[in-house]
């Protein structure tokens, strides 16, 4: 028996995890609807606790939700609204009227664990998001203050997911080329991470940083079109080496990547305590857990 249940945990969650989604635009947007699909069809379980509505460039911003008069994202519920709700058919997903902190802290220890059967998530994710999210250009994002509470404060393990385009599309319009595309490639990392062993799934007090390129008709049309490289936040011209890889020890930044490298999404690894690049300690274990996934620079 015991010989069975390692190799059970040997080869990972392999059941699908329980995965808790949040975002900062609201629980409406259609790039986190998609993506929530692209998740549930590959097996795991989510729960998504997202705000009412749109909570940008509240930072760590955190406080109790409260009943809210004015209609919720996309006019998706009623114009008088309690603090917490959830779609009349589907209990897994869930506003709450608050940030996005508080959105990701009501989904870890209230939410999922009730649809979990007390259980935790094994992983938070995060977006996509509408826009690009580099670690040091947005310490007032509130997509970063959830990722960096998950990571750090609940020690859960999270992935911040960003997309180019700057427009976001409500749920119940047709599926947007950009929201199919950042879901199918934001799902393709999750998996990759679930697959590749037993959790924890990332470091501890680390969130990985994930920006997709901008999709367009033509252009970066496809999942299958893009190419995934490890990234640090900025220069790093006095900081200690990163983790070896590509013939080097210094990652490329991951705003150069995004700006220079068609179809190119950038990986990094983010101390949610100060935003910082993360140690090549803890580098190497997320490079570990995703080296099939990843492309050196020509």
């Amino acid at each position: 028996m015991r010989l069975l249940v390692r190799a059970v945990v040997a080869a990972g969650l392999v059941a699908g995890a329980r995965i808790l989604q949040t975002n900062e635009e609201g629980w409406a947007e259609q790039n986190v609807r998609l993506f929530n699909d692209a998740l549930r069809a590959a097996g795991h379980d989510v729960v998504l606790s997202c705000p009412a509505y749109n909570s940008s460039n509240h930072g760590m911003s955190d406080k109790e939700p409260r009943p809210s008069q004015a209609p919720c994202h996309y006019n998706s519920c009623p114009e008088s609204f309690a603090g917490t709700g959830a779609n009349a058919s589907r209990p897994d997903l869930n506003w709450v009227s608050s940030y996005a902190v508080t959105a990701a802290r009501h989904g870890i220890e209230r939410t999922g664990p009730r649809l979990w059967g007390g259980a935790p998530p094994d992983l938070v994710v995060v977006g996509p998001g509408v826009g690009p999210s580099t670690a040091l250009g947005n310490r007032r994002s509130s997509a970063v203050g959830a990722a960096c509470y998950a990571a750090r404060r609940a020690k859960v393990p999270a992935v911040l997911f960003a997309g180019a385009n700057r427009r976001g599309h409500p749920w119940n319009e047709p599926p947007a080329l950009d929201s199919a595309v950042f879901a199918r490639v934001a799902a393709n990392v999750t998996q990759a991470l679930v697959d590749a062993g037993p959790p924890p799934l990332l470091p501890r007090g680390v969130y990985l940083n994930v920006n997709m390129p901008r999709v367009a008709a033509g252009g970066c049309a496809r999942a299958d079109d893009v190419r995934f490289y490890l990234t640090r936040t900025g220069s790093g011209f006095a900081s200690a080496r990163d983790v070896a890889w590509c013939r080097g020890t210094r990652l490329p930044t991951e705003i150069w990547i995004q700006n220079q490298i068609p179809c190119a999404v950038s990986l990094t690894v983010v101390d949610a305590l100060d935003l910082s690049t993360a140690p090549a300690k803890k580098q190497k274990l997320v490079l570990d857990r995703l080296r099939p996934l990843l492309s050196c620079l020509p």
